[in-house]
């Protein structure tokens, strides 16, 4: 009996850093354990993540590719509702990507309120991922958490130009009633605008709290945002849901914060003369 007591502590204390040497890159030392001291390669910890997650976390491709060889089971999902293919497509590791589609897991994976690998990698500014995973397949359409789409949350203008090629839908609303043009006006993301309004993303759309993009922008102080949206010829003269108009609201946040701008502008100018 006490050997057997000390056995299962063994074994508790490799499974243990088996998670720990895959968190650390250490290829050896995960082959030692499972060939010498047998511990589990889908053991999981409080968090419900294999050695597998652990490794992609880390970034190390290499141990990752390993436990796959040795036969771990991919399927695990985590206490989130993730796997590895959803962690993978987040760290843009594309040869895991490979290698867990080449094994036979589902591109489009993902349950209620849970995103889509592509949504995943897309939010993280994968632009590999994405691309992998479109030529894998990967639908464009997919909802995830809040009903978003991959173009809603894209991270550059490089991946959204990727997902309208691959026919995501322009339009499409959110949990909010909100478009993938109105994240990237609230970020500012000119490039990312430019290529939503030249593919005819209505500029006037209004969301659940009935304002507009152009409104949102402005709001935040996003100047050249605004810019962008009137030079697209968004209007300003829908009524706000305090019997307000857009164009009183927005003038004034937009024109505080240009005058806000002006005076860094000005200082940095002084600043400059004075060198």
């Amino acid at each position: 009996m006490p050997y057997q007591i000390e056995y299962q502590t063994a074994l508790k204390y490799d499974n243990e850093s088996l998670l720990a040497a895959a968190s650390a890159g250490a290829v050896d030392t995960l082959a030692l354990l499972l060939d010498e001291r047998d511990a589990n390669i889908n053991t999981v910890d409080r968090s419900r993540q294999t050695a597998l997650v652990h490794a992609i976390l880390a970034g190390c491709e290499e141990c990752a590719k390993f436990l796959l060889d040795r036969g771990i089971d991919w399927r695990i999902q985590n206490k989130r509702g993730l796997r590895a293919l959803h962690l993978a497509a987040g760290m843009g590791l594309v040869s895991v990507i490979d290698r867990l589609l080449d094994a036979g897991d589902d591109v489009n994976a993902s349950r209620a309120n849970t995103d889509t690998p592509l949504i995943i990698a897309a939010r993280n500014d994968r632009t590999d991922a994405v691309r992998r995973l479109l030529n894998a397949g990967s639908d464009p359409y997919g909802r995830g958490a809040k009903n978003m789409t991959a173009l809603h949350v894209a991270g550059n203008a490089e991946i959204t130009a990727l997902l309208l090629k691959a026919g995501a839908i322009l339009d499409a609303r959110d949990k909010e009633g909100e478009t993938p043009l109105f994240s990237a006006a609230r970020a500012g993301r000119l490039d990312q605008i430019r290529l939503l309004v030249e593919a005819n993303a209505d500029v006037d759309l209004l969301n659940d709290k009935i304002e507009t993009a152009l409104f949102q922008a402005a709001q935040r102080g996003a100047i050249d945002a605004v810019d962008t949206l009137l030079d697209a010829g968004a209007k300003t003269s829908f009524p706000g849901q305090w019997g307000q108009s857009f164009a009183n609201v927005a003038r004034r946040t937009y024109m505080t914060a240009r005058a806000g701008r002006g005076c860094i502008d000005a200082a940095l100018a002084e600043i400059a003369r004075s060198v």
